[in-house]
């Protein structure tokens, strides 16, 4: 089964700093997996709105390599 991570991406000094939403904080070592790619989007909207995502980070939705950590309650 697929599932979606969001991913953030941010200029820190020169440096890109890659980050995932595990649904309370970005983190870099922890990503929380979203069954269906909608529901990743529509986080990541509401990630936007709430001033978590600064204008110049790249946020995008992309597949998980590992289907096991998907939770089937976020879908």
């Amino acid at each position: 089964m697929l599932s979606y991570l969001i991913k953030r991406e941010r200029n820190v000094g020169g440096l890109v700093q890659v980050q995932y939403w595990n649904s309370a904080v970005w983190s870099s070592t922890d990503a929380k997996a979203y069954a269906h790619k909608a529901t990743a989007e529509r986080i990541l909207r509401k990630l936007v709105q709430g001033n978590e995502v600064l204008p110049n980070d790249v946020c995008s939705i992309e597949q998980s390599k590992d289907s096991a950590q998907v939770d089937p309650n976020l879908a």
